[in-house]
């Protein structure tokens, strides 16, 4: 026996509702899920980043004695000139840390830029021994244009146990330009 202008029987017709509406009840679910996963962490859930506290520590002022990674990248008195000829990355410096964890590592450095077209922004990379680098990029950070002495900072979040041994400072450019930096350093602040 058919029903229905498409000739399904009872059998297929309740197997078609049966899958639609688990189709559709998965994707409900798992938006709900999504959702919540992202309005409410609570402290000892993955992700949950902690919230800094107290005055941060410098870890690391760079100077004119700590010599960059990139050729491009040169001391001229207490300003390092980064240039860059197309799109990409200019490591600056890898700083050693002593084992640090449960803390917000800062980069932050002084800006000065001059008709700047393509923009520029920080990057940081943080080893973990044994669990690999991690990164964060400043995104939001971006500079381009004209700007006298800008501040920049972006954060790196260590857990408790996670204890980093390295950073690595690096400068992205998305086209070719030239910028200047001061004021290079390296801060930590304790996290709840």
């Amino acid at each position: 026996m058919t029903v229905g202008a498409f000739g399904l029987g009872i059998a297929e017709l309740i197997i078609v509702l049966i899958l639609g509406g688990g189709v559709l009840t998965a994707l409900v679910v798992a938006g709900v899920v999504l959702f919540a996963a992202t309005r409410s962490r609570t402290p000892g859930q993955a992700g949950h980043l902690g919230e800094p506290f107290g005055q941060p520590t410098r870890l690391r002022l760079l100077s004119p004695s700590d010599k960059p990674v990139a050729e491009s990248a040169r001391w001229e008195g207490d300003e390092l000139h980064v240039r860059s000829d197309d799109w990409s990355i200019k490591s600056l410096f890898d700083v050693p840390l002593n084992n640090i964890d449960q803390c917000m590592i800062g980069y932050r450095f002084r800006i000065k830029t001059e008709n700047l077209q393509s923009a520029v922004y920080p990057e940081l990379w943080c080893r973990i021994p044994e669990k690999g680098q991690f990164f964060s990029r400043g995104l939001n950070q971006k500079v381009r244009g004209t700007n006298e002495w800008k501040e920049v900072e972006i954060p790196f979040y260590l857990l408790a146990g996670q204890q980093a041994d390295l950073v690595h400072l690096n400068l992205v450019f998305q086209g070719p330009g030239q910028v200047r930096l001061k004021d290079i350093e390296l801060l930590a602040t304790p996290t709840k």
